[in-house]
């Protein structure tokens, strides 16, 4: 039963000649659980949010949309909020409430649910996605996950029939991520909720989606089950080819044939069969100075006098020139760290020693959109602005409200201001938020050439395998400071849970392998020598 059914949509935004879609036409069926993918900028937001009217952008828009057979335009806001439920990429930007209990109880109190009714709902919710020790917490204490957590309970609390999400992991560590699919998991399979997720973020996400949508530029370029469209991306030599799971990637890359594995459970097993045995070795990634240009020593820092410290003996060193990667989960203190770095933050105890210009990329960049455009935006900076716009890859977006972009639009903008700044050491909070694969591979080759000009570049990051495959040295947050430190492949071969996908496709199969491409390599090497 059709649930969903948009009809040749159009839609572009004010002042703006191209369209954000274009002719699209899709049916999402009852029950489903659908990822909606994309390249930055290819009308995944636009198209989420034109299915929930209420929060829809504004422009021209041609084409139908129903829900249950219905003009999904004539719902009222009351209708909606009921039956459509929205959790947003943001955590913050969709909390209402001071604390938890309140969040929760917000949506039945507008839906004027009596207090007896209302608790009893609250305390089952809770207790469904475990939150109940979190009911008395002041919701700005919580960690990413938690807050992402709690919207989802706080949307589902209404029974929604259809259950959208617009990269709803994007600022969440992996462990987060993969506890939040696993609760998106149980609501699609034991409630028969429909989901429709938008990500770029695929290693979890593809495994449990009955469909994968496709976008570019607009349309709809593939849409049916993941290996049929990871066939048709591989194929078609698409970008978001290099988005899709490990073990798929791998598959398709060595010319395999057979059932192709999805899970790395499924990919453990495939890659046993081939009898490969080898310790693979390659040549690690190192900076070329050896200077210190910053130092943490013994950094203690708490926002307020009496609540608990976030960073605790923080101390490392970062060379001239290096690109040091600052990897772990939500609440450890990664961020702190960066504000207490670039000074917006005081620290109550040690020294940050570092004599040099600093520019910061922060973890929400719309705090950096000043003006009504993006042009305006850049020119702010600097008038000489046009090397930026290419390298961004925004010279399209000049006219656009810098609000009206994308979360991968957004962030390249943010980029590009940042950059305009010249700085000596450049402090990325969670840089490839929102970025596919292309522009992923764009921004290492841009940290690379910065950091051979002898600009030194830290990164925080939940991506493990961007740090893992660009980063010269990595370091392991947890509990206010650094933990682990080392190389990309000393950190990441040494940890079980937190590591790459590629570590624990091979682990115990073949030794010392932490990036797909490492594998790819080797399995090609091998077939090669059994000819």
């Amino acid at each position: 039963m059709e649930k969903i059914t948009v009809k040749n949509l159009t839609f572009a935004y004010p002042n703006q000649t191209s369209r954000a879609l274009d002719n699209i036409s899709l049916t999402i069926n009852d029950g489903e659980f659908v990822v909606v993918c994309g390249m930055s900028g290819s009308g995944k937001s636009t198209l989420l949010r034109k299915l929930k009217p209420i929060i829809a952008p504004k422009g021209e828009t041609r084409g139908e949309i129903l829900f249950d057979g219905m003009d999904i335009n004539k719902m009222s806001n009351t209708e909606q909020a009921q039956k459509i439920g929205f959790v947003l990429q943001n955590p913050e930007s969709q909390m209402v409430c001071d604390d938890v209990w309140h969040e929760l109880t917000f949506a039945l109190e507008n839906f004027g649910i009596n207090q007896t009714i209302a608790k009893s709902k609250i305390a089952e919710i809770a207790t469904y996605f475990g939150i109940q020790n979190l009911m008395d917490s002041k919701t700005y204490t919580l960690s990413g996950g938690q807050k992402q957590l709690v919207n989802l309970a706080s949307v589902m609390i209404t029974d929604p029939k259809i259950l959208i999400l617009d990269e709803p992991t994007c600022m969440l560590d992996p462990i987060s991520s993969k506890e939040f699919l696993n609760h998106l998991k149980e609501i699609n399979t034991e409630f028969g909720t429909t989901v429709i997720l938008s990500e770029h973020r695929l290693e979890e996400v593809v495994p449990i989606a009955d469909r994968i949508i496709v976008l570019e530029n607009g349309k709809v370029i593939a849409n049916d089950k993941p290996f049929e469209v990871c066939k048709i991306l591989f194929e078609g030599k698409n970008p978001m080819f290099e988005s899709m799971p490990t073990p798929m990637k791998v598959f398709f890359e060595t010319d395999s044939k057979g059932k192709c594995p999805i899970t790395v459970k499924e990919g453990r097993s495939w890659l046993s069969k081939l009898g490969i045995i080898t310790d693979f070795v390659n040549q690690e990634l190192n900076s070329t100075n050896s200077q210190t240009i910053l130092e943490c020593k013994n950094i203690w820092f708490r926002y307020e006098k009496n609540s608990d410290d976030i960073l605790k003996g923080l101390t490392f060193k970062v060379n001239k020139g290096e690109f040091y990667g600052i990897v772990g989960g939500n609440g450890a203190g990664k961020t702190t760290a960066l504000s207490v770095i670039f000074g917006l933050e005081k620290q109550y105890r040690g020294k940050v020693k570092c004599r040099c210009k600093i520019a910061m990329l922060p973890q929400y960049p719309e705090i950096l959109f000043t003006k009504k455009t993006v042009l305006e935006c850049l020119k702010s900076v600097s008038e000489n602005v046009d090397e930026i716009i290419d390298f961004c890859e925004i010279r399209h977006l000049l006219a656009r409200h810098p609000y009206d972009l994308s979360g991968g639009e957004q962030q390249r903008l943010a980029l590009g201001i940042t950059l305009l700044g010249k700085p000596d050491i450049l402090l990325l909070d969670e840089p490839t938020k929102g970025l596919e694969g292309k522009f992923k591979v764009k921004l290492a080759n841009m940290i690379n050439e910065l950091c051979k000009s002898g600009v030194t570049v830290i990164a925080v990051s939940h991506d493990i395998e961007f740090c893992c495959k660009y980063a010269h040295r990595c370091g392991m947050f947890f509990d206010g400071g650094i933990v682990a430190e080392g190389t990309p492949k000393e950190v990441f071969t040494s940890s079980s849970f937190y590591t790459t996908s590629a570590h624990k496709l091979t682990k115990g199969i073949i030794s010392n392998v932490v990036l797909d491409t490492e594998l790819i390599k080797e399995i090609k090497e091998h077939k090669k020598n059994e000819k």
